[in-house]
């Protein structure tokens, strides 16, 4: 897919447009924008690639013949230089870069969907505390391109059910890349994990995806009779 090399900032319903053609985004049913999966594949290699304020700089003054220590270079985030690489590696016949830095624009505001499943109530670091206060509840701990967590979504009607069966508690997820609060209380390493309170406190988490009958074990040794 190609981008419209007419890309203008001051018509940003235009660029979201041409974004979606190129199946950079995505729009859902009630009208809100994220990365395909394709796309943010794509995304991760530059971002994991281009870390650090000076290479930033460094890069910016490359691409666009500018000052590495001007004002030009540095007003370029990192977020924006990696997704300004990846539209021009993902493309097909890129516009000029910058024409291509609109559209870059653009996909590090909107950024990625939430990795928690969209069954469960998002939590964060200012509202997991009132989540669990005071009674049982389970807090599950996600991450984006992450394997094993998607693995365990094709899993959850099973684990829910396991939950079910042993107690009404109410389920939780939060980004755990977003959430180092919540991470430093339960002593949570990894995604995904399932915390389990009692009374409002942590009595057990899990990290790494498990099989179904593990959880059934986990949820009985915690909320069984």
């Amino acid at each position: 897919m190609s981008v419209d090399t007419t890309l203008d900032a001051d018509d940003p319903a235009a660029v979201v447009d041409a974004l979606v053609a190129a199946d950079v985004l995505d729009e859902t049913a009630d009208g809100a924008l994220h990365l395909t999966d394709a796309f943010d594949r794509t995304l991760s290699v530059y971002e994991d690639s281009y870390e650090g304020e000076e290479r930033v700089r460094e890069t910016v003054a490359e691409l666009f013949g500018v000052d590495p220590d001007g004002e030009r270079a540095r007003s370029v985030t990192g977020d924006e230089l990696a997704a300004l690489l990846a539209l021009r590696s993902f493309v097909d016949d890129p516009p000029p870069v910058g024409r291509l830095a609109v559209a870059a624009g653009a996909v590090a505001e909107v950024g990625g969907l939430s990795p928690v499943p969209g069954r469960f109530e998002a939590v964060d670091d200012q509202s997991w505390r009132g989540f669990v206060d005071g009674g049982d509840a389970v807090v599950t701990v996600w991450k984006r391109r992450c394997e094993p967590c998607d693995a365990l979504k094709a899993d959850l009607d099973a684990v829910l059910a396991a939950l079910a069966a042993e107690t009404d508690a109410p389920v939780a997820g939060l980004d755990g890349e977003s959430c180092p609060d919540f991470c430093r209380a339960t002593g949570v390493d990894a995604a995904p994990a399932v915390c389990c309170f009692r009374d409002g406190e942590l009595v057990e988490a899990v990290t790494g995806r498990q099989s179904p009958s593990a959880y059934a074990d986990l949820f009985g040794d915690v909320y069984g009779a």
